[in-house]
């Protein structure tokens, strides 16, 4: 057991750094990272008995068409506020109102 959190801490301690560096390179991982989520998410809806009566009977395409939708949904949430910051902060102060 030693062996192996000996092993695991250094493997974790380098994985951390080189995804944070990924992510201050490419920004987008970032973006395709919660998209990846939303699919998760958006799919799962679909599983879940309590929320839909009867899981058996939705049609072969709505898994991917929810895990789109999802997708999307938190892609947009997370990019748009961002656009939009950075929209209003190139203009200049006077300009501003």
């Amino acid at each position: 057991m030693a062996f192996g959190i000996a092993i695991s801490i250094p493997i974790i301690v380098w994985g951390r750094q080189f995804v944070l560096k990924l992510m201050d390179r490419f920004p987008l991982v970032i973006t395709l990272g919660g998209g990846r989520l939303g699919w998760i998410g958006g799919s799962m809806l679909l599983g879940d008995t309590a929320l839909v009566s009867r899981p058996r009977h939705l049609p072969l395409w709505s898994h991917p068409l929810a895990g789109l939708v999802g997708a999307a949904l938190v892609m947009l949430s997370g990019t748009w506020p961002a656009r939009r910051q950075q929209g209003l902060s190139t203009v200049p102060a006077d300009e501003r109102g």
